[in-house]
C-alpha cells in the first residue's frame, strides 16, 4: 500500500457550511478499489455529513472506473470502486 494517511493542517477548524443550504459532494478520479487515498475521501465525507446532515446527491465528474471502464451497471467495479468503499461510512 502506497497510501500515506493524511492529517488536518493543524489549523483546520473544519468548513463553515450554512445549514439551510443545499448539501452534496462533488468527486471525481476516486481511486480504485479502496487504494491509496480513496478511502480517506470516503472518511471525510462521512465526517462531512455528520457535521452538517444528510447529503442531498453526489456529483460524479467521471474518470473513475480502470483500466477499460465499466461495461454494465451490474459490473463488479460499482461494488469493488464505489459501493464497498463509501457505503461503509454511510
Amino acid at each position: 500500500n502506497f497510501c500515506v494517511p493524511h492529517a488536518p493542517p493543524a489549523n483546520w477548524t473544519g468548513a463553515r457550511i450554512d445549514p439551510s443550504r443545499l448539501r452534496f459532494h462533488v468527486v471525481g478520479d476516486w481511486g480504485r478499489d479502496g487504494w491509496c487515498c480513496q478511502t480517506d475521501v470516503a472518511r471525510e465525507m462521512a465526517t462531512a455529513v455528520e457535521a452538517v446532515g444528510d447529503t442531498a446527491f453526489v456529483v460524479n465528474t467521471g474518470d473513475n472506473f480502470y483500466p477499460g471502464g465499466v461495461r454494465t451497471a451490474r459490473d463488479e467495479q460499482w461494488a469493488t470502486s464505489w459501493r464497498n468503499v463509501y457505503m461503509q461510512y454511510a
